[in-house]
């Protein structure tokens, strides 16, 4: 009868053992800075970047209201993730060189602030989907991911750059970038 007490005993510490799925991992995207081009347009980029990131099942993705508190701030990053609650954060900055947009990307780990992927992209401001589409990408190879799913990019990358523009205006509800948001 002792036998199978330990017996029973020891097949439940294996069971117990099994391994626990683990949560996948929560990340933020900081809204990009922006240096020579308008503010609405790197914003806009940081927004549309969330919801590639958000179509993959591995990742949990902390909502654009909740990352905009830092706008404009230079907190440290390992604060940031803590008050989010994450493992990573997405930062970044748009700046404009001659007829070029210079997008610089950092995948940073929160728990230490270090960077774990880096990487800056030259676009002319009506190519911005496809650099989006990498920086998802990337994003997802660097985490060992499956691939980031990808919207259908729109043929028109004017358009594109106008609508980032117009809907960062109209989301920030200030009735005086309403009407400029109309016209973009």
């Amino acid at each position: 009868f002792a036998s199978l007490v330990v017996i029973a005993a020891g097949g439940g510490l294996v069971y117990n053992m099994r391994a626990v799925p683990a949560e996948p991992p929560r990340i933020a995207v900081l809204p990009f800075d922006a240096t020579g081009v308008e503010p609405a347009l790197a914003q806009g980029l940081s927004d549309e970047l969330l919801s590639p990131l958000s179509r993959s099942s591995e990742l949990r993705v902390i909502g654009r209201t909740s990352s905009d508190q830092f706008r404009g701030k230079a907190e440290d990053l390992r604060s940031i993730g803590r008050k989010l609650d994450v493992q990573y954060v997405v930062e970044g900055t748009v700046r404009s060189s001659h007829d070029q947009l210079h997008i610089a990307v950092s995948l940073i780990r929160a728990r230490d602030g270090s960077a774990i992927w880096a990487q800056t992209f030259k676009s002319s401001p009506d190519g911005l989907q496809p650099v989006q589409a990498a920086i998802g990408s990337q994003i997802g190879q660097t985490l060992d991911l499956q691939p980031i799913p990808v919207a259908k990019s729109t043929p028109d990358g004017r358009a594109y750059a106008l609508y980032l523009r117009a809907k960062t205006l109209m989301r920030d509800r200030d009735f005086d970038g309403l009407p400029k948001a109309i016209e973009l």
